[in-house]
């Protein structure tokens, strides 16, 4: 089995914004000092564009140009957010940021400080940290822990990607309806491209896509924009900004969903080190795999792997299991994650201890990841 991404309960929201095509992004603190989660940050104010009408199309080789120019910077900051707004929602909130200090060497990324944080129901905060291809993670206030060699090996190949767009998607842009504008970005000004007719097809086409969308209704109305920002920072053309923005109607109103990201702090000194790590304790509770399971997550809280059994029946196997062993179902539904992965989740209960099991598909395999909560 191949698998081009690998998110889980704990790692999903890493990768919603890699179907922009983005790279991690970075914090305004130093390495060692990441963001404080919790903190509620002020409403990011939305970028502005002002259309360059005398330019007949776009010059899509001075895009490229300001992609290819990221691999010659020292280091960099990246910020990025994503947005919601449902058909039933008045206002536009929060689903997850991303804030991450990038470190370049000889035109590869050589490491990476991540803090991300989501903001679901059940909320979450993450920390990464990439050195020497290795991955190192640490859920909120727990100790750090060493990734699994498949775990590190796919998402390190995917986050070492020093450009801000990747080739896949600079394809798709090629063939998409564009138009120059010059504005600003956070008091930078610039000028860059609109690509007004983005879709979710063209997301799930690019192979760094991080969600299934398979499922989403084919009819259902859809538009979408794309918009780049690119700026002379010491002598080089480079992306500022990038936001896209989708909205869609599922039958019940307009729905959307925004990201919104931003490069900053180049060239800037950082020494991204490695965290002292402790073992991993294996899951706290014994759960059969199936032979041919690839584990990409083993702690105390959390087991994630992935099988080429249907989604179906690790449900029920699991289930009747779990139920077998004096574990209670409490509820079952599904959820879309920020990166439009969709998942089916089983809340299970035994006394004081709480149980979650997600299960989705991804390239065609089965994902399966259990969390303890309590």
């Amino acid at each position: 089995m191949k698998h081009i991404l690998i998110p889980s309960l704990l790692l999903i929201v890493l990768l919603a914004l890699a179907a922009c095509g983005s790279s991690p992004a970075a914090p305004a603190a130093s390495p060692t000092d990441p963001p404080t989660a919790t903190a509620e940050p002020a409403a990011t104010p939305r970028p502005t564009a002002t259309a360059a009408p005398t330019e007949a199309a776009c010059d899509l080789q001075r895009l490229v140009e300001a992609v290819d120019s990221v691999v010659l910077l020292d280091s960099y900051r990246q910020e990025a957010t994503v947005y919601r707004q449902f058909a039933n929602e008045q206002v536009r909130s929060r689903m997850l940021t991303q804030a991450a200090w990038v470190e370049m060497s000889e035109g590869q990324v050589s490491a990476i400080d991540m803090q991300l944080v989501s903001y679901t129901d059940a909320g979450m905060a993450f920390r990464i940290i990439m050195v020497d291809d290795q991955i190192y993670y640490k859920p909120e206030e727990e100790q750090w822990l060493l990734a699994t060699e498949l775990l590190s090996e796919t998402l390190g190949v995917q986050i070492s990607q020093s450009r801000a767009i990747d080739e896949a998607l600079l394809e798709l842009l090629e063939d998409q309806p564009c138009e120059p504008f010059s504005g600003s970005l956070n008091g930078r000004t610039g000028s860059g491209f609109r690509f007004s007719e983005f879709t979710t097809e063209d997301i799930a086409a690019l192979p760094s896509a991080a969600g299934d969308l398979s499922q989403l209704p084919a009819d259902m109305e859809q538009s979408g924009e794309y918009i780049i920002w690119l700026a002379e920072v010491d002598g080089l053309l480079l992306p500022v900004g990038m936001q896209l923005t989708l909205t869609f109607d599922v039958g019940d109103g307009d729905s959307i969903i925004e990201a919104v990201t931003e490069l900053s702090g180049f060239n800037e000194p950082l020494n991204i080190v490695a965290p002292d790590v402790s073992e991993a304790p294996p899951f706290t509770i014994e759960v059969t795999r199936p032979d041919d399971a690839e584990v990409f997550l083993d702690g105390s809280t959390g087991l994630g792997f992935y099988t080429a059994t249907p989604p179906e029946e690790m449900k029920s196997f699991y289930t009747n299991a779990l139920t077998a062993d004096g574990w209670v179902v409490d509820e079952n539904r599904k959820e879309t994650t920020a990166a439009g992965l969709n998942v089916d989740v089983t809340f299970f209960s035994r006394g004081d201890e709480r149980l979650e099991m997600g299960i989705a598909v991804i390239g065609g395999d089965t994902m399966v990841a259990f969390t303890m909560t309590q």
